[in-house]
């Protein structure tokens, strides 16, 4: 015979499929509704504590107490003060800029892209949340055994700070090499940078290879942000039809990348299309990329 709702009460002991529960009490509706139907409720009990639960209040509390100790030690003049470093990868994509924040009241970064217009990339605003950065690229602070360290062990940790950063210094995050070529007065001011004093670069050779990227390349990359060269070429072809197709060749003096488009014919209606995407073209037989004092046309 199953359970009905006349055989359920307080203060007793229900069995369901070997399993004990303790009825201890209930909701007022229920109440109400079990006394207008004749039934008459014994007294509501409290609920014994959880020895487990009670273990883990105490522990958190007194986590809680060493965050008050802590907080008292950070210097409150710090609070809302902000470092802003521009940055660009240390790759061939020097194209793609950020703005890293240092919070000096906890020491936490921040990371922003600096979206262009169709630059291939989503126009997501950040990069890399709020938080702390360990020196070591290879820890992860969220891994199964990190996340169950106790608040001791995890101040043993080295985390980046605002003396790790170093305007014309590389500087590491989680593997991706950053390049600080810039950053706003007051991280001027607060740091006491002087631009004028950064560490020469040497100058930009033709004989460096294409994976010999320094100083000069990411200097070279801001110099030439903007500028870009573009030539009108056509195909040589001993096919007449291809002899009548016209090129536009554009070379960026920013990164040695170099992008052609067929210009449309006329009478065919057609529009301009991409015939080769941006790219870096080594020269035929060598090492050596296209620079733009050596690319020319005959």
């Amino acid at each position: 015979e199953p359970y009905n709702w006349r055989d359920l009460n307080l203060r007793q002991n229900l069995i369901i499929y070997g399993t004990i529960y303790r009825i201890c009490d209930c909701d007022q509706f229920t109440r109400e509704w079990l006394e207008s139907e004749g039934i008459e409720l014994q007294c509501s009990e409290s609920i014994p504590s959880d020895p487990y639960m009670l273990k883990l209040m105490e522990k958190n509390q007194n986590k809680f107490k060493d965050n008050l100790i802590e907080e008292k030690v950070i210097d409150k003049k710090m609070d809302g003060k902000i470092l802003r470093f521009y940055a660009m990868f240390n790759n061939q994509d020097h194209s793609r800029k950020f703005i890293i924040h240092v919070y000096l009241i906890d020491n936490t970064i921040e990371i922003r892209e600096i979206h262009r217009n169709n630059n291939g990339y989503d126009p997501l605003p950040i990069y890399l949340h709020r938080q702390l950065v360990p020196k070591d690229s290879t820890y992860n602070i969220k891994s199964f055994v990190n996340l169950f360290l106790d608040q001791r062990e995890q101040n043993k940790i080295n985390y980046l700070k605002a003396n790790a950063f170093i305007l014309g210094e590389h500087i590491t995050i989680f593997n991706r090499v950053f390049f600080l070529y810039d950053c706003d007065k007051f991280t001027r001011d607060f740091c006491q940078f002087d631009i004028n004093r950064l560490p020469s670069i040497s100058p930009y050779s033709v004989t460096d290879k294409s994976e010999d990227k320094t100083k000069n390349v990411a200097r070279k990359s801001i110099e030439n942000e903007q500028r870009v060269l573009r030539y009108e070429a056509i195909l040589e072809s001993s096919d007449e039809n291809d002899c009548c197709r016209r090129f536009l060749i554009v070379y960026r003096l920013a990164d040695d990348f170099i992008s052609v488009y067929e210009k449309p014919i006329d009478g065919y209606g057609c529009l301009t299309r991409k015939f080769l995407e941006r790219v870096r073209i080594p020269k035929p037989g060598l090492y050596i990329f296209f620079h733009n004092f050596c690319y020319f046309f005959w």
